[in-house]
């Protein structure tokens, strides 16, 4: 089984260091530089079928041009979006905004962070992610960026 990772990162040479990283894991891997450039996010509710979504994990830049990390994550799941294996990253997430993310339940990546501690939260989100799960059927247009299919 491949799992499906999205990353929204603003920093061109973070995003592209991440998707050679999680991609060499052998994920499918998608990247935005933004929420707002994702189709799924632009839609006012989840039209992911019942059992079914667009990502199994979602790794989040906190401070981003359009839109922030807090807001992003609180729309999602106010659209009915069912991933759960959720991580912010930050070099400067305040005391306030950590609690936020620890709330909500999100992982929390502190800038610069190790990649060996983000390979081991990605495979423990693999052991709760169940093997019939089904994903959004999307395809590939220009770069690594997804439209639905």
């Amino acid at each position: 089984m491949k799992y499906r990772v999205l990353i929204f990162e603003d920093n061109d040479t973070v995003r592209a260091v991440l998707y050679q990283f999680i991609d060499g894991l052998g994920y499918e891997v998608f990247t935005f530089t933004d929420p707002s450039m994702c189709p799924l996010h632009k839609k006012q509710i989840c039209d992911c079928p019942h059992k079914s979504a667009c990502s199994d994990i979602i790794i989040s830049d906190f401070n981003m041009p359009k839109v922030n990390g807090t807001e992003f994550i609180k729309g999602m799941w106010k659209r009915g979006c069912k991933v759960n294996n959720i991580a912010i990253m930050s070099g400067n997430l305040t005391p306030e905004a950590t609690k936020e993310f620890e709330k909500l339940g999100c992982q929390i990546f502190k800038k610069p962070f190790d990649f060996e501690v983000l390979k081991d939260w990605l495979k423990n989100c693999e052991k709760v992610i169940q093997e019939n799960r089904k994903l959004s059927n999307w395809i590939v247009v220009g770069g690594n960026q997804p439209l639905e299919n």
